[in-house]
């Protein structure tokens, strides 16, 4: 099997159906559709009970948990994908019709003795119109470090990542109890750090229609009901990018005043990996700038 599409789902019953029917005009036919639901309770599992039926020219892998969030379900979804290639395609948008197809092609032209964790094209709105930032040459090579807007290799905030299955597993998202979500990000710098780079091409092959309800319309306040896995990413990235101790105190005092009402200030202080007295800092700057509380 060479790619795994795999599309996590939670109540999406009205517009999965289209990935469904833009599945079936994919030109390239060797993947699996695996589908993950997250505890739909909208007549999703009896919608793929009819789909299963269905004459394709791919399999669908259909698997109903009860709702744990999207990381969870990569984490679920790795252990059981039987593709080379792993790519998250969400219930709310679509492919191209040659992406699959482009898909195989560039994993046939990358380079045998690179260390590369996958590639990817460019996003497109419903026009089809790239919406990543558009290279000289048909591709850049970088890493998920230069998602940031400020590097020289700037490749865009979100691109459809499509990853080699045996890298990703190997990079499983943290899980806490309690909690439903962690972003992506965090998987994706390690790899970074770790040497790992991502192949981007100009090509479009995803048409994103986030929907409200989705997690990118909600993405702030998901993570700060999620304080340990954003707590984390923090943590993470004031160390992968050396941040001076401005840069680390500012991002302490930016995280205490998103949590200072969800959790004490040492726990606040652990989740980020503060020490006490750079908290006590922290606490201190705050009741001086908000006396009133």
């Amino acid at each position: 099997m060479k790619i795994t599409v795999f599309t996590p789902t939670y109540n999406r019953k009205h517009i999965i159906l289209s990935l469904y029917h833009c599945l079936q005009q994919q030109s390239f036919h060797d993947f699996e559709w695996l589908v993950i639901d997250d505890g739909s309770t909208d007549g999703t599992e009896e919608l793929f009970a009819a789909l299963l039926g269905d004459k394709n020219p791919f399999p669908i892998r259909y698997y109903k948990f009860e709702n744990s969030g999207k990381q969870k379900e990569i984490n679920r979804a790795l252990e059981l994908a039987r593709g080379k290639l792993f790519f998250i395609v969400d219930s709310d948008d679509l492919l191209t019709p040659n992406a699959l197809e482009l898909v195989d092609r560039w994993d046939a032209a990358m380079p045998a003795d690179g260390k590369y964790c996958g590639f990817a094209g460019s996003d497109g709105d419903a026009q089809g119109h790239p919406t990543n930032p558009i290279f000289e040459a048909p591709y850049m090579d970088a890493t998920f470090f230069d998602r940031d807007p400020h590097s020289a290799n700037f490749i865009g905030y979100d691109r459809p990542w499509v990853l080699y299955t045996d890298v990703h597993r190997a990079y499983p998202y943290p899980e806490f109890e309690g909690e439903t979500f962690i972003t992506e990000a965090v998987v994706w710098n390690r790899m970074a750090a770790d040497g790992y780079r991502i192949r981007c091409f100009n090509d479009v092959i995803y048409l994103r229609e986030h929907q409200e309800i989705g997690l990118t319309n909600k993405i702030h306040e998901i993570l700060v009901n999620n304080p340990q896995g954003y707590g984390l990413w923090i943590k993470e990235m004031i160390a992968q990018s050396n941040y001076n101790w401005k840069q680390r105190f500012a991002s302490y005092y930016s995280f205490y005043c998103e949590m200072r009402h969800k959790a004490p200030l040492g726990e606040i202080g652990r989740y980020v990996g503060a020490t006490k007295i750079e908290m006590a800092i922290v606490g201190a700057v705050y009741k001086i700038k908000h006396p009133l509380g």
